[in-house]
């Protein structure tokens, strides 16, 4: 489910308190008391906000620090997801990197993360983030003392990966399938309401479910900054080939990338001899429809997966290749 980001307000804090006074949270974090939550409102320095659904509900608050920083370095100070691994955490990762960079105009964005929280600095790394080091110890705890590992991103290593790189393409390999997967989750999260439950689990494979893809269908990747930011499958189905399982991260979009995919497989079926792609989308994936509308597709049909319509939806390739022939020739 796609998420936003807002100011906080008064009425919010009852929430914000619960949250990261959680016993899966406050591991990770040091506790405020409500005054200075409440201060942190009308800082200049700082901007706390909420995160939470299209529909309103909550899942998490953001603080950023530093925005009047002269060295224009603004501090991703903290995070707090109440909803875990429903990629609530990385959607809003990304539109904190977006707002850093592109609306207040930071060079850096950095934090700190404790040296037990291993997953989070996995994931921080796998958004670009840079470790700088660690400052040892740093933290008194009732046990002993904690270190803190130090990591940024720069706004160069941002716009490089995010705005001004063409993404570039390649065959996937089993080692992508956590990626892929991930690509796949959060591409259609905000439309998982639209699918009955066993719909969205077929459209959003695990990672073992698409290892075992590799012994049967070709999987393409697109890169950007070593990160794969979009994915596309076909299966070979007689004199067609079908095509599922394309997906775009939000934040890639607009560069062209599904057009690409697409060219990509075209090529490959008319090098092939088939004589026709084919696919299977929904009619709420309107930006989807559009693009293969764009690409020569046309409506073949209707269809249904586990209650969610579906429309089938094709492209001649006999054309394609026997102009492919005559200039052979």
């Amino acid at each position: 489910m796609k998420i936003r980001l807002r100011r906080t307000n008064e009425s919010d804090l009852d929430f914000v308190l619960g949250a990261e006074q959680s016993a899966e949270n406050r591991i990770f974090i040091g506790a405020w008391t409500r005054e200075q939550h409440w201060v942190a409102f009308d800082a200049k320095d700082l901007s706390h906000l909420i995160i939470e659904t299209i529909e309103g509900k909550p899942v998490g608050y953001v603080i950023l620090a530093g925005l009047a920083d002269a060295n224009e370095s603004i501090e991703f100070h903290r995070i707090v997801i109440t909803e875990k691994n429903q990629g609530y955490g990385k959607q809003a990762l990304r539109q904190i990197k977006k707002l850093a960079f592109e609306e207040l105009k930071a060079h850096r964005l950095w934090l700190d993360v404790k040296e037990e929280n291993a997953r989070a600095r996995h994931i921080y790394k796998a958004e670009g983030f840079v470790a700088e080091g660690v400052l040892r110890d740093c933290l008194k705890i009732e046990n002993g003392y904690e270190s803190l590992f130090v990591m940024s991103m720069l706004r160069d290593k941002y716009e490089s990966r995010f705005i001004n790189k063409q993404p570039s393409l390649r065959i996937a390999a089993p080692e992508d399938a956590e990626e892929i997967a991930a690509v796949l989750a959060e591409s259609f999260a905000e439309h998982e309401s639209s699918y009955t439950a066993k719909a969205y689990a077929a459209t959003v494979p695990t990672v073992d479910e698409i290892k075992q893809r590799f012994g049967e269908e070709k999987i393409w990747v697109a890169l950007s900054s070593d990160e794969i930011v979009g994915t596309v499958s076909i299966i070979d189905k007689n004199k067609a080939l079908y095509i599922r399982s394309m997906a775009i991260l939000p934040e890639a979009r607009g560069n062209r990338i599904g057009e690409r995919l697409l060219k990509e497989i075209e090529n490959y079926a008319v090098a092939c001899n088939y004589q026709k792609l084919s696919l299977n989308t929904t009619p709420f994936l309107k930006r989807a429809i559009r693009l293969y509308k764009k690409f020569g597709f046309v409506r073949r049909g209707a269809g249904d997966l586990f209650g969610t319509p579906l429309l089938t939806m094709e492209k001649s390739l006999k054309s394609a290749a026997k102009f492919k022939r005559e200039m052979k020739k």
